[in-house]
C-alpha cells in the first residue's frame, strides 16, 4: 500500500512539473527581457541546492532565510539565519565544479554544519523538571554534518532543471559529569549516563523553477527519502519586490507529528532576502 501511494505522488509530481514547463515556456517570451537580476537562477530552492553559486555580479546575498557570498564565481559560504536564531548555529561551503555551458549542466557540490547550542539548556531544562530534589550535572550537544552534490540545467528561456542528492549525519550525546543517585527510601544507587547516538539521513532530490512573469517564480521539489523510506517534496513561489527584495513562501513535505493531538501534514518554508 505504502508502494501504491509513493508511485501516485511521484505521478502527480511529474504531471505537474510538465503543466509547470509548458506554462512557463509560453510566458517566457514575455518575462526574460525585463525579469529583475534577484529572480535569475536560484542558488537554493527550498530544500534543495542547485547546482548555482552566487556570483555572475550577484555575490552577496541577505536576509531572513538562506544568507551568503560568492568568491570570483565559483565559491559560495552561506548560513541560514532563521537556523541561527533558534540556536542551531550553521555554516555551508559550496564549491561549483562545472560550469553551465552549451551541452553541459553547473554541478556543484558543498558541506554544511550544524550545532544545536541550547541543547544543554533543553536538557537541563527537562532534568531538572524530571529529578526537582536532584543537583544533577549533564553535559550534551547536537551535531549535524552534511554533504550534498547538485546540477542544474536551463532548457528554456525561464525554465531550469535539478537534480541532487543530500546526506546528513546527526550526532547526539549526554554525559553525566556525576553519579545520578537513585533513591527508592530504603536504597540508593549512583548511576552514571554515557549516551551517544548516531543517525544518518540520505534522499535524491528532483526539482524545477519556473519564472512566470517577470516578478513571480514558481518552484517544485520531489524526491526519495531512503532512510525513512518515504517520497518529500516542496512547492512554493518566490515573489520579487522592486528591483532588489525577494520573498519566498512554500510547503515541504511530509510533516511531523508533534503529540497524539497535534499533526502537521506540510511544514511551512520562508524567507525574505535582497541580493546583489
Amino acid at each position: 500500500m505504502k508502494n501504491v501511494r509513493q508511485a501516485c505522488i511521484l505521478r502527480k509530481g511529474m504531471v505537474f512539473l510538465a503543466v509547470l514547463m509548458s506554462i512557463s515556456i509560453v510566458s517566457a517570451g514575455r518575462c526574460h527581457a525585463s525579469r529583475p537580476s534577484h529572480m535569475e537562477f536560484p542558488v537554493k530552492l527550498m530544500s534543495l541546492e542547485t547546482g548555482y553559486v552566487l556570483g555572475n555580479g550577484q555575490s552577496t546575498k541577505i536576509g531572513i532565510g538562506d544568507s551568503g557570498f560568492g568568491v570570483m564565481n565559483t565559491v559560495q559560504f552561506s548560513t541560514n539565519t532563521l537556523m541561527d536564531m533558534i540556536t542551531l548555529v550553521n555554516g555551508q561551503v559550496k564549491v561549483r565544479i562545472l560550469p553551465e555551458s552549451l551541452g553541459l549542466f553547473s554541478l556543484s557540490t558543498g558541506l554544511a554544519y550544524y550545532n544545536l547550542i541550547s541543547s544543554q539548556y533543553i536538557i537541563d531544562t527537562v532534568v531538572e523538571e524530571a529529578f526537582t530534589e536532584e543537583d544533577i550535572n549533564i553535559d550534551s550537544g547536537l551535531d549535524i554534518l552534511g554533504w550534498f552534490m547538485s546540477a542544474s540545467r536551463k532548457i528554456g528561456p525561464a525554465v531550469r532543471l535539478h537534480a541532487g542528492y543530500q546526506y546528513r549525519r546527526l550526532q547526539g550525546n549526554l554525559t553525566t559529569k556525576d553519579p545520578v543517585v537513585m533513591d527508592d527510601g530504603d536504597e540508593s544507587i549512583g548511576v552514571d549516563l554515557d549516551f551517544d547516538e548516531t543517525a544518518e539521513q540520505s534522499c535524491l532530490m528532483f526539482g524545477a523553477d519556473a519564472d512566470i512573469f517577470s516578478h513571480l517564480k514558481i518552484m517544485l521539489e520531489l524526491g526519495y527519502d531512503f532512510s525513512y523510506e518515504q517520497s518529500r517534496g516542496g512547492a512554493g513561489v518566490r515573489l520579487g519586490i522592486g528591483g532588489a527584495f525577494a520573498l519566498q513562501a512554500g510547503v515541504l513535505w511530509p510533516g511531523v507529528e508533534l503529540d497524539e493531538d497535534i499533526d502537521l501534514p506540510v511544514l511551512p518554508h520562508f524567507s525574505l532576502f535582497w541580493r546583489f
